[in-house]
């Protein structure tokens, strides 16, 4: 039925995504919450509201990233470290995915994913918010508007119609 695992994951995540279950990543726990015996704790993200969609989109443009200057393997030391901290922030915003939640913890999240993140985690975080944030929906939004024209007057007179 399944060509392989991959796409049988995929369908997964996007049913996950969907039920608004989101999807889990787990990393160690910090050395306070080991001496309960809590090993692993998990962040989940789950599909984006509106809210965090302006504050991705407007973290991105902050960074002022230019796509050309990552194919140069020389420049990925200053790559990572002049947006590092930027692309994780995104990732932890997206994970709060409320206006008070990423008001009063995204600075500690970022902090902890910059500690406990590998670089394979926020890939494939990153991948996720990238393809589950439904900014095409908003932009085929922004589209319709556009096409119909919504705030063009109209004239109900039937002179100009030619009726």
């Amino acid at each position: 039925m399944y060509d392989n695992k991959t796409d049988l994951k995929t369908e997964e995540l996007a049913a996950s995504v969907i039920l608004d279950r989101g999807v889990q990543w787990k990393f160690a726990a910090p050395w306070y919450l080991r001496i309960f015996g809590k090993q692993h704790i998990s962040i989940s993200i789950k599909s984006i509201r509106l809210f965090t969609l302006f504050e991705i989109s407007r973290l991105y443009c902050q960074m002022g990233f230019n796509p050309d200057d990552s194919d140069n393997d020389k420049a990925l030391p200053a790559l990572i470290q002049t947006h590092g901290k930027a692309v994780v922030r995104i990732a932890a915003k997206a994970a709060l995915n409320s206006q008070i939640k990423q008001r009063l913890f995204t600075g500690w999240l970022t902090r902890f994913m910059i500690m406990n993140c590998t670089p394979g985690q926020l890939l494939e975080m990153t991948m996720f918010i990238a393809t589950f944030s439904n900014a095409e929906a908003f932009l085929n939004t922004i589209r319709l508007i556009g096409e119909l024209r919504m705030t063009k007057p109209k004239n109900l007179s039937q002179e100009e119609q030619g009726s």
